[in-house]
């Protein structure tokens, strides 16, 4: 995907659901988890970076609760045939199957007429679940 995609859906996307941007300080920890049942959350990092599915309102509430910040995964260049949404693709912006991830297949991101509305519901999911940000998946390829 080139950089001038991943910049116009971060704009068509961004402006729509952002009240305020998190810029995390240059020394901030991170933990990664984007499965399993249970988020370890016994690691001291400031920040979780979670699945946007999986993860609850309450499990985010908690997370600032406990002082931390959350961001939201997604995937914004692929479909994972497991997803609550995955349905709602249509055959044609589905790709090929990504090498190592056989449930996976990049998109068609030159048909943003489809994918913007996809993409803007899953920003919501995240919006609506609290999270302080979106880290968008597979942007660097089709």
């Amino acid at each position: 995907m080139s950089v001038s995609t991943v910049l116009s859906i971060a704009v068509c996307i961004g402006p729509a659901l952002v009240s305020a941007w998190y810029r995390p300080a240059v020394d901030t920890t991170w933990a990664i988890q984007y499965s399993g049942t249970y988020l370890d959350v016994s690691n001291p990092a400031t920040v979780y970076d979670i699945d946007g599915f999986n993860a609850t309102a309450n499990l985010i509430s908690g997370l600032h609760g406990a002082g931390h910040r959350v961001i939201c995964y997604f995937s914004a260049g692929s479909i994972e045939s497991y997803t609550p949404d995955a349905k709602q693709f249509p055959a044609s912006v589905a790709g090929k199957v990504l090498d190592g991830w056989p449930d996976e297949k990049w998109l068609d991101v030159r048909q943003l007429s489809i994918l913007r509305p996809l993409m803007l519901n899953r920003a919501q999911i995240a919006k609506d679940k609290g999270c302080d940000g979106l880290d968008w998946d597979n942007v660097d390829g089709y």
